[in-house]
């Protein structure tokens, strides 16, 4: 089958909360082994990450994908994220931003939707229908432009920590799981962490994280 290529933002392989969500999750997306039982299913098997340009079949090369998403993360001047914070966003748990975003950083994500578009290749119809299963009409419209409906003014940079559609009465037991599990981990500033290449040989296999690239260079 063919993969499938997407553009995540990952704290730092030194950061504390790297450890701390792949533990969470139950393995390591940077490591060839992957563990038989999921700890949390959907989540696991994605890795632990921020989405910033969405699963996508790629309609060009690798090398070129890989060379315009190193500039287009050197382009750009490395700056701090506020603190992170358990919450839930609908029907699942997650880390979000406990503060806005710094501009730099949300044109950081911008870009990567915009620039690497041109390498998406359109779904089949099949894929398109199950991609715009209930949602609204502006959010089908930006399906069909951008591949994803959470963009731009839409998107909220969260790492996912739960399935969806969690047992209500299990809530308040999992979010003092998390808050105490990640708790030294959020404690340490994230910095500006990195952005990550993941892939997915081949549909609903684990994701893989393939290279990181550092944020930093000329404005």
């Amino acid at each position: 089958m063919t993969a499938r290529h997407a553009v995540y933002w990952v704290p730092a392989a030194h950061h504390p909360l790297w450890a701390a969500g792949n533990v969470w999750l139950g393995r390591d997306p940077s490591s060839p082994a992957t563990p038989s039982r999921p700890h949390r299913a959907s989540p696991w098997r994605y890795g632990f990450h921020a989405t910033v340009k969405a699963p996508m079949v790629l309609a060009g090369g690798e090398a070129a994908f890989e060379a315009e998403l190193a500039a287009i993360a050197r382009a750009h001047y490395a700056v701090p994220l506020p603190a992170f914070e358990v919450t839930w966003l609908r029907d699942f748990m997650a880390l979000c931003p406990a503060a806005p975003l710094p501009g730099p950083f949300v044109a950081l994500a911008a870009a990567c939707v915009a620039r690497l578009d041109v390498f998406r290749a359109p779904p089949d119809a099949a894929e398109r229908t199950r991609r715009i299963a209930g949602l609204d009409e502006a959010q089908v419209q930006r399906v069909d432009r951008w591949g994803y409906p959470h963009v731009f003014d839409h998107w909220q940079m969260h790492l996912t920590l739960s399935d969806t559609a969690v047992h209500p009465a299990w809530g308040p037991a999992l979010t003092a799981e998390a808050c105490a599990h990640f708790a030294a981990a959020l404690s340490v500033p994230v910095g500006a962490g990195e952005l990550t290449w993941f892939t997915e040989p081949a549909r609903g296999a684990p994701f893989r994280l393939v290279r990181r690239f550092p944020v930093g260079g000329a404005a």
